[in-house]
């Protein structure tokens, strides 16, 4: 504890303070079942934790400018994406992030205090104005100076490109399997039927006509497209309802959407093929007279 305590003193062991304003405080409060005094936190009697639930309640020491000593307790502790603002956290093991203190009490602390982030709020058609304007001034009193520089505007239309991207892909691997799925239907219908051509001709050498045929190749279709509606219901959907369970919790700006349009016209392409896809096989292999055909399958 001792040499501990010597590290602290010496600068080497902390986390990085910020000012929080008070309506961060109140926000976190509608938000959560477990309160945060406001008026203790604005007097400077308390700090926030960021990013560690660990220390609340802890008593903790500052040293401040002329070696002041400010002593503080932990009166709760915030998530990092209840602050919209944290641009650098604290990487040493043991302590939070980052703490959270009032104006009042960097003013006991007496320690010298810099501008790290600066926040505005503007019309979403006014964003580009304001951009321009902060550009300027960055320019202008921060020459020379490293600074970021943060636009929702320009954070959504990089998401969206990000996301047309990943559509772009995604629909582009379930083009691919799609296209291969019907080759592979009009696989199995050609050896189906080739397979099946002695049974045709005798069928329409008994009385069946061209007609009949066809219509029993498209209920067989109309079956194939019932297996692969239901597979698609029950296997899809848990699948589907398993990612959009998953998926949140590891990106937590994901929104799940069924894809009631999509899965419509999907299914409706499988009833048009499994229906239209036999009928057409069927007519270019029959083009022959029974007799020939039948001759054709003797030798």
């Amino acid at each position: 504890v001792e040499t501990m305590r010597g590290v602290a003193e010496q600068g080497q062991y902390g986390a990085w303070i910020s000012t929080l304003d008070e309506k961060y405080v109140e926000s976190y409060n509608e938000k959560h079942d477990k309160k945060i005094d406001v008026q203790a936190f604005k007097d400077g009697k308390t700090v926030i934790a960021l990013g560690d639930n660990d220390l609340n309640g802890s008593k903790l020491t500052f040293i401040g400018g002329e070696g002041r000593r400010v002593a503080a307790e932990i009166g709760g502790a915030m998530d990092y994406e209840d602050v919209d603002y944290v641009s650098s956290v604290s990487m040493v093991v043991g302590m939070p992030g980052m703490i959270m203190v009032s104006d009042n009490f960097v003013k006991q602390l007496g320690c010298d205090t810099c501008i790290s982030t600066v926040t505005f709020d503007a019309d979403e058609e006014l964003e580009p104005q304001v951009k321009s304007q902060v550009e300027e001034l960055c320019d202008e009193y921060l020459a020379g100076a490293t600074y970021e520089l943060d636009v929702r505007a320009d954070i959504l239309k990089g998401f969206e490109e990000s996301m047309m991207g990943l559509n772009i892909i995604g629909n582009s691997i379930s083009l691919f399997l799609l296209v291969i799925g019907m080759l592979n239907f009009i696989n199995l219908m050609m050896t189906s039927i080739y397979s099946r051509r002695r049974e045709f001709a005798v069928m329409q050498a008994t009385g069946a006509t061209n007609r009949q045929i066809r219509k029993l190749l498209s209920f067989e279709g109309l079956y194939y497209a019932l297996i692969t509606t239901v597979l698609v219901m029950l296997l899809g959907n848990g699948i589907l309802l398993a990612e959009a369970n998953m998926v949140p919790s590891v990106v937590d700006y994901a929104v799940f959407r069924y894809p009631v349009i999509p899965l419509t016209v999907l299914l409706g392409c499988i009833y048009i093929l499994c229906l239209f896809i036999p009928f057409i096989v069927y007519r270019y292999s029959s083009r022959a007279t029974i007799t020939e055909r039948l001759r054709d399958i003797e030798n």
